[in-house]
């Protein structure tokens, strides 16, 4: 199912397959809205504005807000509150594992960039012999 979240960090509100904590564009933790999606997409342009400036406001973004609950009951949240030494809140793991899961994923394409560099040249050097 499509839940309608936003993010604080990037001031943009999500339409996103399922429960989602951690956005997708930088990585911080997500609110989930109260607002269904087929009640989002009904909105206009100006209203889903005035939607998005009212999430920005603190106060408003209180009123705005729910919690899934369900997702203690699931396996990776018991597993992430096993290795939770420091009783920090669950957003803030799953934001710390997707950044870890984002750096390695940007260290593995720079060492096969720099694998395929080494090769064009070693390519080369075999020709000019």
């Amino acid at each position: 199912m499509m839940y309608m979240h936003y993010c604080k960090c990037c001031n943009h509100i999500f339409m996103l397959n399922g429960h989602r904590m951690i956005c997708p564009k930088c990585l911080e933790p997500l609110t989930e809205l109260r607002i269904s999606y087929l009640d989002y997409t009904k909105l206009n342009i100006e209203e889903r504005e005035a939607f998005k400036a009212s999430c920005a406001d603190e106060e408003q973004l209180k009123k705005l807000k729910t919690r899934y609950r369900m997702y203690k009951y699931s396996k990776w949240y018991k597993e992430l509150q096993a290795e939770n030494t420091e009783n920090l809140p669950i957003t803030t793991l799953l934001a710390q594992k997707e950044r870890e899961k984002a750096k390695k994923k940007a260290e593995k394409k720079a060492e096969k960039e720099a694998n395929k560099k080494a090769d064009k040249k070693a390519d080369t050097n075999d020709e000019t012999l």
